[in-house]
């Protein structure tokens, strides 16, 4: 089965967003309020998560078992 080069664009580019979601993430480590940092780390491994899924999602369709 072919791969289809927008699928690859698409694995890219989640994977580009779950660095940017990893740097978030540390920066919020280094602020001085505790529950700031906790609500932004939170809020980016939701994120993190839901990148995640996509993958998931597009490796399926890729391989064929999705439509």
């Amino acid at each position: 089965m072919n791969t289809s080069p927008s699928l690859l664009g698409a694995t890219d580019l989640l994977s580009i967003a779950n660095g940017l979601i990893e740097a978030i993430w540390m920066a919020a480590a280094a602020l001085p309020d505790q529950d700031q940092t906790d609500a932004i780390q939170l809020v980016c491994n939701t994120a993190k998560n839901r990148v995640s899924e996509a993958v998931e999602i597009i490796d399926a369709v890729r391989k064929g078992g999705l439509s």
